[in-house]
């Protein structure tokens, strides 16, 4: 299995960052896409890496941002046939509160009608293909979290909303998903974002994988916003699992990254564009 960052937060050489995240995945002879970053950019770096998108056999959409699902229009202009699998709840109401407004950071507005053709809303977990898994994040132990005092979504409350019709609603984040892959050396799992939380995360890997153990993680921890505390309760919880190698980058933040390298030490590494992964 090879899992390449076509597009993170940090960049490598010539190759194009930006706030979005987008991995291309080589499994069992099929090449997977994980999300599109927040613009053409994915592309952009596929072609200097010589990578063909338009051999992608199906991508995946891990939840309802712009920095994830923006992307759409660039890779459905190359690739004619691979579809994209999200969540149901997935609709383009996602926003940002500031304040005096709330910022729209949703999937581009028109998006899922224009490519309804293209899209495959799902409900709740789903097997992608023979040794792949779309887990629905609905973590049942929600309360690891809650017992640290630690915000679930990894947000500070009413930060991010999603509106339905004129009413404005916490986002409780049910249209995130988690990507498990089984390989030799167990689970890779990859969070993308892991808006409900790291820890929970794992948590409901592990309940949807009772008998499997997880090699690696992959993704955002969404911890830039957090406090050096709340940080060093998550690198201690991480630090206690038996994961082996944890990948992240984007939405967790420099500061954040090195304070979890004091408790995961070499098991720790920096996502950033370009960077290929074999498990």
């Amino acid at each position: 299995m090879k899992a390449t960052i076509l597009v993170d937060s940090t960049r490598a050489g010539n190759l194009k960052a930006e706030w979005g995240l987008c991995i291309l995945v080589e499994y069992n002879k099929k090449n997977i896409l994980i999300d599109t970053g927040a613009s053409n950019n994915f592309l952009k770096n596929a072609q200097m890496c010589g990578i063909d998108i338009s051999n992608v056999d199906v991508g995946v959409l891990s939840h309802a941002h712009y920095d994830h699902a923006n992307g759409f229009g660039a890779f459905f202009a190359v690739n004619n046939h691979a579809k994209f699998y999200l969540l149901k709840a997935c609709k383009e109401n996602c926003y940002s509160s500031r304040r005096f407004y709330n910022k729209y950071i949703g999937i581009k507005k028109g998006s899922l009608q224009k490519y309804k053709n293209r899209l495959v809303f799902i409900d709740k977990t789903h097997t992608l293909m023979k040794g792949v898994t779309l887990v629905s994040n609905e973590p049942q132990n929600a309360k690891i979290i809650q017992s640290e005092k630690l915000k679930a979504t990894g947000h500070t409350k009413g930060t991010l909303l999603v509106k339905n019709g004129k009413n404005w609603h916490y986002d409780t984040f049910d249209h995130e998903q988690i990507i498990v892959f089984e390989t030799e050396k167990g689970l890779i799992v990859f969070t993308t974002c892991a808006h409900k939380g790291v820890i929970n995360t794992v948590q409901e890997v592990k309940n949807s994988f009772p008998d499997k153990k997880i090699y690696a993680l992959v993704g955002g921890f969404h911890l830039h916003r957090k406090s050096e505390n709340e940080v060093a309760k998550i690198g201690i919880a991480l630090a206690k699992t038996e994961i082996q190698q944890i990948y992240t980058g984007h939405c967790t933040g420099e500061q954040s990254f090195e304070i979890l390298k004091k408790y995961l030490h070499q098991r720790l590494f920096h996502l950033h564009t370009g960077l290929i992964m074999k498990f």
